[in-house]
């Protein structure tokens, strides 16, 4: 009996370490270590340890960031001399770029069609979406919910001062008024913001700062009352609640009506030599218990109806009866400069004075 369970164990990491690789471009933090695994490496520790054997594969995550955004202006080309199969988009701002060039062969997948809603997928199968977020409204505690069901709201004079916005050339805040323009059109879209800057917000680098930073995130700014209401990714306050987890956190999350869904989108690559092995992939990817997995990990709302949400995202709830599901995400990436040019000429400036932490303010 020792033997036989000897052997077995012997042949599973035999060819384990015999696999074929399949290898991901993204921006996600991701060092390939799994005895210190940073939230990403999970989902790729999970399918190496777990699936890698059954599915006959393993996976190599690269964040190449820098690599990624020199082989955009290069094209698919560049990223084949480097054998890429698949490139992950973190943010639709990305995506009309792949599009643009045609990076991504179209995925003719029954599993991927049925576990993602037509709406989080490309027409044509090029692309789909393996979690995504929304570009909530933060508030203190002391706030009614109430008075911050809509992003309309946060133009009400009673926020002048109290309003918490990121710098104008991010990437989110691109892709919030990029969402306002395809969904609201002109008039309405610059009237929100000429409302908000009439708010004279207070300008953070980002929506939730690292330990020890120069600087305060819009969730911190909230949180020691420099704002009462603000602008962030949802899924930074599940971070912010691991960060303090014992401490009552003095913050809300309200999720408006008709809210912004941006995401993190993964296509195959044109150039894939592995294009049979890259799908099976994404299909894992696209299935419940897989999501479900990532979206506890990463605080990302799930795309498969069917998984279930737990920890943080529990306690927010679903999000799928408030978000626009008739837009067209490709669009939307593809008017994100023009956004940043009316975002700065109504002045959304991003070389205004942003939030500085309580240490550094007091150490001038």
């Amino acid at each position: 009996m020792k033997l036989f369970l000897f052997l077995a164990i012997f042949t599973l990491s035999f060819h384990a370490h015999s696999l074929e690789t399949i290898t991901v471009y993204g921006a996600s933090d991701v060092r390939n270590d799994c005895e210190n695994p940073t939230v990403m490496d999970a989902l790729i520790c999970k399918f190496n340890s777990e699936f890698a054997v059954e599915y006959g594969f393993k996976v190599n995550y690269q964040t190449k960031v820098n690599e990624l955004k020199e082989a955009y202006k290069k094209g698919p080309s560049q990223l084949a001399a480097e054998e890429v199969d698949l490139v992950e988009v973190k943010d639709i701002v990305d995506l009309g770029f792949t599009r643009k060039h045609n990076f991504f062969e179209p995925v003719n997948s029954s599993i991927i069609n049925k576990n993602i809603p037509q709406h989080l997928r490309a027409s044509d199968g090029a692309w789909f979406a393996v979690s995504k977020r929304v570009r909530a409204i933060y508030h203190h505690e002391s706030v009614d919910p109430s008075e911050v069901s809509t992003y309309e709201s946060l133009t009400n004079p009673k926020w002048n001062g109290q309003l918490c916005l990121r710098q104008a050339s991010k990437t989110y805040n691109k892709a919030l008024v990029a969402f306002f323009f395809e969904t609201r059109g002109d008039d309405e879209t610059l009237d929100l913001i000429e409302g908000w800057m009439r708010n004279n917000p207070n300008i953070t680098t980002k929506d939730m700062e690292h330990k020890n930073s120069r600087y305060m995130g819009t969730i911190e700014a909230v949180d020691k009352g420099k704002c009462l209401v603000g602008v962030a990714n949802t899924y930074y306050m599940g971070f912010y609640e691991w960060r303090y987890p014992n401490r009552k956190i003095p913050v809300k999350i309200s999720i408006p009506e008709n809210a912004h869904i941006n995401m993190k989108a993964i296509g195959l690559l044109k150039t894939s030599k592995k294009k049979a092995m890259a799908q099976k992939y994404m299909e894992w990817l696209s299935l419940a218990k897989t999501q479900e997995f990532d979206s506890f990990n990463s605080n990302n709302f799930p795309t498969n109806p069917k998984a279930k949400l737990k920890g943080f995202l529990a306690r927010v709830g679903s999000v799928d009866a408030k978000e626009n599901k008739t837009l067209d995400f490709e669009r939307v990436s593809f008017v994100k400069e023009e956004a940043h040019q009316y975002m700065n000429a109504l002045g959304w400036d991003d070389n205004a004075t942003v939030l500085k932490s309580a240490e550094e303010a007091q150490s001038k």
